[in-house]
């Protein structure tokens, strides 16, 4: 660290305070400075290319890549969340800076330069972290003029629904609040265990008597999620194509072509409108850089036919599961026994689960399909 450190000297002439690095757990990716209003990168230099996020190439990629390890701004409640913490910053930027741009879906944080914090030191999955912040995330009652503190992973956090992490029994908890979409994660889950699927299991509880779906962390202090995405930007010149995909998992991951497939059957019997290519992927072991396993199938809420019925054969909708209708997958050689299956499927219009025996209806139906299928 000292070499590199008069290496770093050289570069910008001064051991400045507003100087960082980009860290992969205790790897410095690179290292730039930023003005004091932290509105533009002025110098920026990659040491190890390997490590760097995709997206960074220059300071203004790297200012860019900054600022998105902040909640979206379509966030339900989002600027109420945002003017809460400008009662404590003027400057969002610096707001993620002093939070080291933490998450728990990756290893990437960033570390000012006379910061002495280590990965193990640092990370959220074994160290504690603030939350206050839950109410903020969770409750759009909270008043506006709470001054939050910035340490916590549910800063960054992707997703347009309310979420916040919390930690019960030494876990990691992902809180998600909302309507029949919570619901919906808990049935999906449930339907999940039965076939035994690789899945992020979830269960209902509540929050402030509000209605939430919890699940645990699938990521650790080794092991982070890399969306599909960002496997298309590296390995695929940015095209988002998903028989592509398919045939190059399967060359990394051991049945990877045959769990993306089972995923997207599963997405066409249980009617999921929002599959797309930030919420699924691979596990990437940080250190070494191979990838571990697909990721497990979650984040199913608009499942269900939550916005109402489609025929998925014949209509097609924007989200991934249904850029192709079945019978184009087949004939672009996406080709399995299942799939010849799942076009024997009628799917019928459903209620919208108001009722007991509704979702039990419902539930029984789904798993029928996924029998036939499957089995």
């Amino acid at each position: 660290m000292f070499s590199l450190k008069n290496k770093i000297f050289k570069i910008f002439n001064k051991h400045a305070p507003d100087t960082f690095f980009v860290m992969h757990g205790n790897v410095e990716c690179c290292v730039f400075t930023i003005n004091d209003s932290f509105s533009e990168i002025l110098k920026c230099e990659i040491f190890n290319i390997k490590h760097t996020p995709i997206e960074i190439s220059d300071c203004k990629s790297l200012f860019k890549w900054i600022n998105k390890r902040l909640i979206p701004a379509n966030r339900i409640q989002y600027d109420r969340i945002i003017s809460n913490y400008l009662n404590v910053y003027d400057n969002l930027t610096k707001l993620i800076l002093d939070s080291y741009a933490l998450s728990l879906s990756d290893a990437y944080w960033i570390k000012p330069y006379e910061d002495d914090n280590t990965w193990e030191t640092i990370n959220y999955y074994k160290n504690d972290f603030d939350l206050t912040l839950l109410d903020m995330y969770l409750d759009s009652t909270i008043s506006s003029e709470y001054k939050p503190i910035a340490k916590s992973p549910s800063n960054n956090i992707d997703g347009i629904s309310p979420k916040a992490w919390t930690i019960e029994n030494n876990d990691r908890i992902l809180i998600k609040r909302g309507k029949t979409d919570v619901y919906n994660e808990v049935i999906v889950s449930n339907i999940l265990d039965e076939f035994g699927f690789n899945h992020a299991k979830y269960w209902f509880d509540l929050y402030n008597e509000k209605p939430v779906c919890k699940c645990k962390n699938f990521t650790s202090d080794e092991v982070e999620f890399i969306p599909a995405s960002e496997i298309a930007k590296i390995y695929n010149n940015k095209k988002e194509d998903i028989l592509w995909y398919m045939n190059f998992i399967d060359t990394k991951v051991k049945e990877g072509y045959n769990k993306i497939s089972n995923m997207l059957l599963i997405d066409f019997v249980l009617g999921n409108e929002d599959r797309h290519w930030g919420n699924f992927g691979i596990l990437r072991n940080i250190n070494t850089l191979e990838f571990v396993d697909t990721a497990p199938i979650f984040d199913n809420g608009n499942a269900l036919w939550i916005s109402g019925f489609f025929n998925p054969v014949v209509k097609s909708k924007t989200t991934l599961g249904y850029n192709y209708n079945l019978k184009d997958l087949i004939n672009k050689g996406y080709y399995s026994s299942k799939w010849e299956k799942a076009l024997d499927i009628i799917l019928t219009k459903e209620s919208k689960f108001e009722t007991k025996e509704e979702i039990e209806k419902q539930y029984n139906g789904a798993v029928q399909n996924l029998k036939y299928i499957f089995n």
